[in-house]
């Protein structure tokens, strides 16, 4: 009989155990860990119609509910077939070259010897690409005039050619921290805009959107600049300065504390 009792306490032991894992299994399992994908609310919805290129800013509303209804067979509107975007647009942005920052006027900030070795070696990378270029559109401010004429002397078979006061410099929302001015732009990738000011593009460097049919944006390319030698570029030799500079003060410091040392 104790035999029997050890075995059924053993046996009830176990059995509370075994209970009590699921349990706590259970509820494991319904315990939602701190995440950020947990109650995560964008700060701001994606706009699907950002370049109001969407079907129904394309096509004209029905004047009256009875020529919706005799337009619209089953839901579907021909209409709205016709004009909706089936491709990829391929945008391709280009940074000017080094410039004449000492010119008090736009004619003057013309770009240096080094901002057209940078325009030339970009328009070779966009010839090596062999893109199918249909149209290169170029602001008229003489920095940028001057890196579109430098390209375009690399690229052959463009459809269109156009330059557009548009594109001249401003700046498109408010930046943080502030400067003096801004103009207000539609800007396509949707990020929070105020820090674009601290992002740091290269000269001539290339930056590659794509925007889908249904309106999605993606980044294939953020200021690239990996086809041009390290001596073209006003960053490295800053840094490279930086470093030079550091291991100056490096070499300094163990000559000194080798003094102190003897």
């Amino acid at each position: 009989m104790r035999k029997i009792g050890r075995l059924s306490v053993l046996a009830a032991t176990a059995g509370g155990a075994i209970a009590g894992y699921v349990i706590a299994s259970e509820e494991n399992r319904k315990t939602a860990l701190a995440s950020w994908t947990t109650g995560y609310t964008p700060s701001v919805k994606w706009d699907w119609n950002w370049d109001r290129r969407g079907v129904h800013s394309l096509v004209k509303p029905p004047k009256s509910k009875g020529d919706e209804n005799n337009n619209n067979l089953d839901g579907h509107d021909d209409r709205y077939e016709k004009v909706r975007p089936t491709a990829s647009r391929h945008l391709i942005f280009i940074r000017h070259g080094q410039y004449n920052l000492e010119g008090p006027t736009d004619h003057e900030r013309y770009l240096t010897s080094l901002g057209r070795e940078q325009a030339a070696l970009t328009g070779l990378r966009l010839q090596e690409l062999t893109y199918p270029y249909s149209r290169v559109v170029y602001s008229t401010m003489t920095r940028a005039t001057e890196t579109a004429e430098i390209i375009l002397k690399k690229l052959e078979n463009v459809e269109v050619i156009e330059r557009c006061d548009l594109l001249r410099e401003g700046a498109p929302i408010p930046p943080e921290p502030p400067i003096g001015s801004w103009k207000p732009e539609m800007h396509s990738s949707q990020l929070p805009p105020e820090a674009w000011l601290r992002l740091t593009l290269h000269n001539g460097s290339i930056t590659h959107l794509v925007v889908r049919p249904d309106g999605r944006v993606g980044l294939w390319q953020l200021g690239e600049c990996g086809y041009m030698p390290p001596e073209n570029s006003l960053e490295h030799r800053a840094i490279s300065l930086s470093i030079l500079l550091q291991c100056a003060l490096c070499v300094q410091t163990m000559l000194e504390t080798m003094k102190i040392l003897n």
